[in-house]
């Protein structure tokens, strides 16, 4: 039995876009959280693997022959250099508008850099008048970087104040992957260059 989480109306339907790559030591755990936190919410996690070779594969089939209704794989060969992600989470996103009635779209990484326990608070912000498109952010009050090398969290931190000043200052972390989305606003965004990255080409303005 699942257990009950800390409150997402059981009225939303969520679909998580999840992008892997040789995660073996982290999906189960990623995947057990993922339940906890959502609780009694109906949901489904779109695994995209993109080639793993340390049983992730294995896993994620013997972990779908029980968990079928929670639980979808989309199997990709890599075949360029470099990240992968913006491909694999359009590949998920289509799959879940072609393949499910969820109105909740999530974006998340696989090696636990994103914690699933936000998933309740960042679900509920999309019920406020006006709100689309919800972006985590590590520079905003409260926020908490861990096991993160310096050189990636200064990168970032240019990265995001760069484009803060020359496209948009509502967003404060342009290179979070941890975003949600109505299901209207990924439709409406679903034609931009898939290779956009990791922001999918997704406008990111509320």
């Amino acid at each position: 039995m699942r257990a009950v989480g800390a409150g997402v109306s059981q009225t939303r339907r969520v679909f998580i876009a999840l992008p892997v790559l040789n995660e073996i030591e982290n999906i189960e755990l990623l995947l057990d959280r993922i339940d906890a936190s959502l609780g009694e919410t109906p949901y489904i996690v779109c695994v995209v693997d993109d080639g793993s070779r340390d049983g992730t594969r294995d896993y994620l089939a013997q972990r779908r022959a029980q968990t079928p209704e929670t639980l979808a794989v989309i199997e990709r060969t890599k075949t360029q250099h470099g990240s992968q992600r913006g491909g694999a989470l359009y590949a998920a996103l289509e799959w879940g508008l072609a393949n499910t009635d969820c109105d909740v779209f999530v974006e998340i990484d696989g090696d636990l850099s994103h914690r699933p326990e936000e998933l309740p608070a960042a679900i509920r912000t999309l019920d406020e008048p006006g709100v689309d498109v919800v972006i985590a952010s590590k520079f905003v009050d409260g926020s908490q970087v861990i096991n993160r090398p310096v050189g990636r969290e200064l990168v970032s931190l240019v990265c995001s104040w760069a484009v803060h000043i020359f496209l948009s200052r509502s967003v404060r972390d342009y290179s979070n992957g941890y975003r949600f989305y109505t299901r209207g606003k990924v439709v409406t965004s679903r034609w931009h260059d898939s290779n956009a990255g990791v922001n999918l080409g997704f406008p990111t303005h509320k």
